[in-house]
C-alpha cells in the first residue's frame, strides 16, 4: 500500500527526491533491489548530496552484486569476440575457467 500512497505523491509532485528515495527504500524492504537502484538513482539526480540515498544506493547494489555472485545463478559467459568461457587444465584432472568480469566492475 506504501508503494500506491509513494507514486500518488510522485504524480502531485514529481520533481521530489524524498519521495523516489523513500519509494527505493521500500521496494529494497521488499526484496527488489534492482527497482530501488532505478529508484535510488533518479532521487540522487534531484539531490545529489542526500547522504541516506546514496548509503542505500550502496546497499541495494551490495544486495545484487551478493545475489549475483553464487557461479550457478549466472548465464554462461562469453569471452571478448563471442567464444565461450575457456577451461584449461590444472593439475590432475582439475579446470579453470576464465571469464570476463569487466562487466561486473563497471557497476561499481
Amino acid at each position: 500500500e506504501a508503494i500506491e500512497w509513494y507514486r500518488l505523491a510522485l504524480a502531485i509532485a514529481p520533481r521530489n527526491a524524498s519521495t523516489y528515495a523513500a519509494l527505493g527504500f521500500t521496494h529494497h524492504l521488499r526484496g527488489d533491489p534492482d527497482g530501488a537502484i532505478e529508484l535510488y538513482h533518479q532521487s540522487l539526480s534531484l539531490k545529489p548530496d542526500d547522504t541516506f540515498t546514496c548509503e542505500m544506493l550502496k546497499e541495494a547494489l551490495k544486495d545484487v552484486l551478493q545475489a549475483t555472485s553464487d557461479p550457478l545463478s549466472l548465464p554462461p559467459m562469453s569471452a571478448p569476440g563471442g567464444a565461450a568461457a575457456s577451461a584449461v587444465g590444472v593439475g590432475r584432472g582439475a579446470s579453470v575457467v576464465k571469464m570476463d568480469v569487466s562487466a561486473a566492475h563497471s557497476v561499481l
